[in-house]
């Protein structure tokens, strides 16, 4: 049995594209991190932009908050919350490119 993995790819334009074919944006509502159709243009774009850190944060550039992995009573989300290193704030990618594809 394979283990599942998650495929995301941070683009040059700061989009995190989740899936292959049917690419999606992480994007924001309301601060939960969510899955939409990739913005092209418009002011709505600013959402789906993300800046990865060294430190293993990725911070939502428009409001300079991290994503963090929340966990609730029957559910676990992400959230954007002010960046404090805690370990729900702190991600690990394998295979890290700089290239587009």
């Amino acid at each position: 049995q394979f283990p599942l993995s998650q495929h995301l790819k941070h683009t040059s334009r700061k989009e995190i594209h989740f899936g292959s074919p049917q690419q999606l944006c992480f994007d924001v509502r309301q601060e939960q991190v969510i899955l939409q159709k990739c913005t092209e243009e418009g002011p709505a774009i600013h959402q789906q932009h993300w800046d990865f850190q060294e430190n293993g944060m990725i911070v939502h550039i428009l409001s300079g908050k991290c994503m963090e992995a929340v966990v609730q009573e029957n559910s676990k989300d992400l959230y954007l919350r002010q960046c404090d290193g805690k370990a729900s704030q702190l991600w690990r990618f394998d295979n890290v490119s700089s290239v587009d594809k």
